[in-house]
C-alpha cells in the first residue's frame, strides 16, 4: 500500500516499506522465515541473500501478472486527482431518489469547489414539514440540504472548524414546489486548501435566502463518511440543527444535481 508491499511463499516472507518519491528499484527489502519466526523479529535478508532475491523476482512476476503495475505512491494527491475516471464525470444532470444507499463519491458529481445546484422535487401536504432533502457527510465534515419546521436550510459543516447556514426568510408553501440552492464558487486557496463561495436559496426559483463567503474543505475524505444520502441523514447528522435521520416527512419524488464543467 502506498509503494510498499510484501510477499509470502512457502513460509517465507520478503517485504519492503517503501519512502514516497523514492525508487522502487532500491528499496531495501527483509527477509522472515515465517513458519518458524512468526513474529518476524529475526531479519534474514543479510544471511540469506539468495532467498530474498528469489522472493522479490517473484513479487515482480506475481505484480505484472495481477496487473499491479505501474506502482504509484501518491498519497493525497492520488485521491484528490481531478484526471482519475470517475461514474460521474459525463452527466449533466444527476437524479437521485428518497431512501437509496450512500452513493459514493466516485460515483458522484463532484460538488466541492465547482459551482453546483441543487433542485428537490417536493408535494407538500402536511403543515409540518421536516426533514433532509440531500446531504454529504456526517458530523465531521460535509453539507446538508434541509426544511425543518417549513423553513428551507442549507448547512455547510467545515470539518467542524465553522457552521455556515442560511435560511429562508419564509416557510415552504403547501403543494407542489422545486426547492432549490446554488453554490457558486469564489475563491481557492493552496495554504490551508480551501474553497470560498456564495449559496443562494429558491422556491420555485425565487430568491428566499443567501450567504456569502462559506469557505469548504478541498475535500472531504472517507473519515467524514462523505457521500450523498436522498431523503435523510444516516448515521451522525451533518449539523446539531437537527437529530438523524431526520427523514423528509413531506412526498419528494426525487433531486437533481447539476455542477459546472
Amino acid at each position: 500500500m502506498l509503494g510498499s508491499r510484501a510477499i509470502w511463499a512457502d513460509g517465507w516472507k520478503a517485504v519492503t516499506w517503501h519512502k514516497s518519491g523514492a525508487d522502487f528499484r532500491k528499496d531495501t527489502w527483509e527477509l522472515y522465515h515465517t513458519d518458524e519466526d512468526w513474529s518476524e523479529t529475526n531479519n534474514l535478508a543479510a544471511s540469506n541473500p539468495e532467498k530474498l532475491k528469489e522472493l522479490i523476482d517473484s513479487w515482480w512476476v506475481e505484480a505484472k501478472k495481477y496487473q499491479v503495475l505501474p506502482l504509484d505512491d501518491r498519497r493525497y494527491e492520488r485521491a484528490n486527482d481531478p484526471s482519475r475516471p470517475v461514474a460521474a464525470q459525463t452527466k449533466d444532470i444527476y437524479t437521485y431518489y428518497p431512501n437509496t444507499a450512500i452513493v459514493h463519491p466516485l460515483a458522484a458529481p463532484v460538488t466541492l469547489g465547482k459551482s453546483h445546484k441543487v433542485t428537490a422535487f417536493v408535494d407538500i401536504t402536511g403543515s409540518n414539514v421536516n426533514g433532509v432533502l440531500m446531504c454529504i457527510g456526517t458530523e465531521f465534515g460535509g453539507w446538508t440540504f434541509f426544511v425543518k419546521d417549513g423553513i428551507l436550510t442549507y448547512a455547510h459543516n467545515y470539518l467542524q472548524t465553522a457552521v455556515y447556514t442560511v435560511k429562508s426568510s419564509s416557510k415552504v408553501p403547501m403543494g407542489v414546489h422545486q426547492l432549490s440552492f446554488e453554490y457558486k464558487q469564489a475563491s481557492f486557496t493552496e495554504r490551508p486548501a480551501e474553497n470560498t463561495g456564495d449559496v443562494k436559496l429558491f422556491i420555485d426559483g425565487k430568491l428566499v435566502g443567501e450567504l456569502k463567503g462559506i469557505k469548504t474543505a478541498s475535500q472531504y475524505s472517507s473519515m467524514t463518511g462523505y457521500g450523498i444520502q436522498v431523503g435523510r441523514n444516516m448515521g451522525s447528522s451533518v449539523v446539531h440543527e437537527y437529530k438523524a435521520p431526520f427523514g423528509f416527512n413531506n412526498k419528494l419524488s426525487k433531486v437533481e444535481v447539476v455542477t459546472d464543467k
